[in-house]
């Protein structure tokens, strides 16, 4: 599914453009099991100007990246959106969220630069939490091969 996902979306990061609300509510299931993104709403081109008000930063705050949550408009990329990937995917293997269950703490973590997270050992996805689970989005993978890679 996380595959299939990343497929749909592949064309718009090529293009520069950053979802920057991905979460489960943004993602329909068809009848045949195919995921749908929807709610291209706040989506940003990197390439051109801010269509938001100054100071606002839109996000759904339990599946944002640090750089959303932060405010820092000139940090987000294709690599906000591995993060929040991310968090979709551990939140469906572990069925939690893992920074926090309010925007309070999620922020208050990022804040700390802490994103420290519980897992087990035999986690298929663990590779995966550790490339993007990063608080500087350079840090993240630099393209969807490497992303797609840690998931092996």
């Amino acid at each position: 599914m996380f595959l299939h996902i990343c497929d749909i979306l592949e064309p718009i990061w090529n293009d520069s453009i950053t979802h920057r609300d991905l979460k489960p509510k943004n993602i329909i299931i068809k009848p045949n099991g195919d995921p749908v993104v929807i709610d291209f709403g706040i989506a940003r081109d990197s390439g051109l100007g801010s269509l938001t008000h100054t100071g606002f930063m839109p996000k759904t705050p339990l599946y944002a990246a640090p750089e959303q949550v932060k405010g820092i408009k000139e940090q987000i990329s294709y690599r906000t959106d591995f993060f929040s990937m991310g968090i979709i995917a551990y939140n469906l293997y572990f069925s939690e969220l893992p920074f926090g269950n309010t925007a309070v703490k999620v922020e208050k973590k990022y804040n700390n630069s802490d994103l420290s997270y519980k897992t087990v050992n035999d986690c298929k996805l663990n590779n995966l939490f550790l490339s993007v689970f990063k608080i500087n989005p350079s840090e993240r993978p630099r393209n969807l091969a490497l992303l797609k890679g840690f998931l092996k």
